[in-house]
């Protein structure tokens, strides 16, 4: 009876352990999906070990690096576009303004050609 009892505890012990060594890593990575989830791409885990989920744990790693390198080139690219069109904008008031200069400077002879008696 009491070996029946041991045995069981131990037993006990053990799925205890292994259910934790499971769910212990797999927790960590649905937080590591979460937090990309809501758009935060630090991955704050020392990946360790050769099973399947720390596979799974360096694959969430490596895409939020990418993730992360896809947000800064997009916010590069964001930036250069920002660049080109405040020049452009500027390129066209000075080319708007010259244009009106020089409609300005055609209008005068234009007028007084007018004002002058015919030949």
């Amino acid at each position: 009876m009491v070996v029946s009892v041991v045995t069981i505890a131990f037993a006990g012990l053990i799925g205890w352990a292994l259910t934790r060594s499971i769910t212990s890593p797999l927790s960590g990575a649905l937080q590591v999906a979460r937090r990309v989830a809501e758009g935060e791409l630090s991955f704050g885990r020392e990946v360790t070990g050769k099973d399947e989920i720390s596979e799974l744990l360096l694959a969430l790693k490596n895409m939020t690096a990418s993730l992360a390198h896809i947000v800064i080139d997009v916010r590069n690219g964001t930036e250069t576009i920002s660049l080109a069109s405040r020049e452009i904008a500027s390129g066209n008031a000075d080319l708007s303004s010259r244009t009106e200069a020089q409609a300005g400077a055609i209008e005068e002879p234009l007028r007084l050609w007018n004002r002058s008696p015919s030949w």
